[in-house]
């Protein structure tokens, strides 16, 4: 039997870097915690959704593995023996060496190109039954075999660290919430299928002032599709949403529409640098162009929100509850995070 104190210690771990790292840190920081434990060299941890006979990806998170793993998978995913193997039995760590693999071509050879010689899986289906997450842990050929030992601490042990992802996700959107964005905005994480993994109160009664009907996990299909183009601000009739990319993750952030919505991003930023009290030249400077086209663009703005005045933009601009730019929000996010847990 495993050392239960190493193992008791292992699980308390788990829980602090679930609240001590960020959503792009923490299985990192969680799989180099045990890997001493159990002597992997390679890992792969995500979500998947079983499809007939074969899966749908929703996250993936390689560890010492090369960026080819994961296409050359959604190549074969149909001979995944693995996968349907803890799909069929979750909770319980499946012990596969070359002599496994050899049994279906396309996992031999996902794990003959990656040099992994054996891997144990276990699973753990997410409370909608419908998807589950899992953990490989692979050694490289010609590393020593794992031992029944090894498997029943990584039995006892991915159920921790899958409890500490899903806390983590819990803790960092409340943190990101409280800190980074405003009250005004309704935000969640979202996986690469477009379903809500983790959301704070309101983000579906956000959504659901432009769909109505809309319910249950997966995001509408209008949402999805401007998601895949990866284009700026989408402006609805009644919301407008930004998408922030954390890790494997997207961050949706949803708020209500507001009457500087009108403006395009150019004549919001001018119009930004004018109310703080940046003049025609300085503007124009600052953005390579002439001090006519800073009128013009002003103009715009004037004409677009109704307004007389500078006095009058400036209140207008301060009451905005709009949306930090990416940058910016993870330059916040960084520094809260050296500040409360570096």
């Amino acid at each position: 039997m495993f050392d239960l104190t190493e193992f008791s210690d292992a699980v308390l771990d788990l829980h602090e870097l679930a609240h001590s790292n960020s959503l792009d840190q923490y299985q990192l920081a969680a799989l180099s915690r045990v890997q001493s434990l159990i002597g992997f060299d390679k890992a792969w941890w995500g979500i998947l959704q079983p499809r007939g006979e074969s899966f749908l990806l929703h996250s993936t998170y390689r560890f010492n593995l090369h960026t080819g793993f994961v296409p050359l998978w959604e190549e074969t995913k149909g001979d995944d023996i693995l996968g349907k193997a803890v799909r069929d039995r979750p909770k319980y760590t499946v012990n596969y060496d070359r002599s496994h693999f050899r049994e279906a071509p396309g996992l031999d050879t996902l794990m003959g190109e990656h040099g992994v010689g054996q891997a144990f899986c276990t699973s753990v289906y997410l409370p909608s039954e419908r998807h589950f997450v899992f953990l490989s842990l692979y050694r490289s050929e010609g590393m020593r075999r794992y031992t029944e030992e090894e498997r029943l601490l990584a039995q006892y042990l991915s159920p921790h660290l899958f409890a500490g992802w899903s806390a983590n996700r819990t803790f960092q959107l409340e943190y990101l919430k409280a800190n980074v964005t405003g009250n005004e905005i309704a935000i969640a994480l979202v996986d690469r299928q477009f379903e809500v993994l983790n959301a704070e109160s309101g983000f579906k009664e956000a959504l659901q002032a432009e769909w109505p009907d809309h319910q249950g996990a997966v995001l509408p299909v209008p949402l999805q599709a401007w998601l895949r183009r990866n284009e700026n601000d989408l402006k609805l009739p009644r919301i407008v949403v930004r998408r922030y990319p954390l890790g494997d993750f997207l961050l949706v952030a949803v708020r209500t529409r507001q009457r500087t919505d009108v403006l395009t991003a150019r004549e919001a930023t001018i119009a930004h640098e004018f109310s703080g009290g940046a003049s025609y030249k300085e503007i124009a400077r600052t953005f390579a162009l002439s001090p006519a086209t800073v009128r013009f663009y002003l103009r715009s703005v004037y004409e677009k929100l109704h307004v007389n005045d500078k006095g009058e933009l400036a209140s207008l601009l301060r009451d905005d509850n709009g949306f930090v730019d990416y940058d910016e929000l993870l330059r916040r996010y960084r520094r809260l995070e050296r500040e409360h847990f570096g």
